[in-house]
């Protein structure tokens, strides 16, 4: 195994729930493999009293967090502590559900990556549940690589550098968001990698966040339109970083959503 194709695979979750047989065989087979165990947090707990941060959650979302998508949001931390912990520059980070169809492939999107991108900061998606909102392309290794102007939908496969790792817990130090993604696109550079290698079981009885919720519209009509009149930015400023802030975090994402519905930037 060359020292460029060497990453560090984490797998957050129960592997039994899919992940399991591609991890021990072919390229991921040869690969240095950490487990994250699923992380359970329950509302008004001393555990959820401290580590979640309701009022910014709150201010972010529009809604109040669900105890699986805290749970979530918590795994992912502790997958990133762990990279930071070993010895490697760059880290495939898979949730434990995702379907590898093709090691192959995925084993050549990591060289590409490792050649091509410097980390500083790199968060790349190999799998995006939603649409994408495309900047600019690029090639690498014969890689279709878009950036991104807005985070990708979904944190199922992803590979990331120690400076986004780093990024991503300090977020975090008080569960604020969800998993995907508390950091902007000022925060770090995201891409999305053109692979057909990994996929994702869409239906509820996969899911473990929010089964049986759809958590877009749990936010009230009157709260999208406070938000869009900026009138929840004068009411919740004490958790944004100025109004830049809040327009990547609240509107510019809603902005998409809205061209995306009229084919404009899609995947």
């Amino acid at each position: 195994m060359s020292h460029e194709s060497a990453i560090l695979v984490i797998v957050i979750g129960d592997p039994e729930r899919g992940s399991k047989s591609a991890l021990e065989h072919a390229w991921l087979g040869r690969q240095e493999i950490c487990f994250i165990p699923a992380v359970q947090l329950r509302r008004g707990t001393s555990e959820w009293n401290s580590r979640v941060d309701e009022k910014t959650f709150f201010a972010r979302h529009g809604r109040p967090p669900l105890e699986g998508e805290t749970g979530c949001a918590a795994a992912h931390i502790n997958a990133y502590q762990e990279f930071l912990l070993s010895k490697y520059e760059w880290a495939l980070v898979l949730e434990s559900d995702v379907r590898i169809t093709s090691q192959e492939e995925l084993s050549a999107v990591v060289m590409g990556i490792q050649a091509g991108f410097a980390p500083v900061g790199q968060i790349l998606s190999l799998y995006s549940e939603g649409p994408l909102s495309k900047q600019s392309s690029t090639t690498v290794r014969g890689l279709n690589i878009w950036q991104l102007s807005t985070p990708p939908h979904g944190a199922v496969a992803y590979v990331l550098d120690r400076v986004a790792a780093e990024r991503l817990i300090a977020q975090q130090k008080s569960i604020c968001n969800v998993a995907d993604w508390p950091l902007t696109t000022r925060d770090a550079d995201f891409y999305f990698v053109e692979l057909s290698g990994v996929g994702h079981p869409t239906d509820e009885r996969q899911s473990t966040v929010a089964p049986g919720i759809e958590r877009s519209t749990m936010v009230p009509l009157r709260v999208r339109l406070s938000m869009w009149l900026g009138l929840w930015f004068a009411t919740h400023s004490k958790f944004f970083d100025g109004p830049s802030d809040y327009y990547y975090r609240v509107l510019q994402p809603r902005v998409h959503r809205i061209l995306q519905r009229f084919g404009v930037m899609t995947k």
